[in-house]
């Protein structure tokens, strides 16, 4: 029966499309271009 059976979805971003960054200290989101443009330093 169709309604039943699992969907196999991917992600909608593939991870490295994706507009975040993830700080490795603090765990925030960045935006990737605010990021580079602070070479690589979390502004937070």
């Amino acid at each position: 029966m169709g309604w039943f059976e699992k969907k196999d979805e991917k992600a909608k971003i593939p991870p490295t499309k994706a507009p975040w960054q993830v700080c490795p200290r603090c765990r925030r989101y960045v935006a990737k271009d605010a990021w580079k443009a602070n070479n690589c330093i979390c502004p937070e």
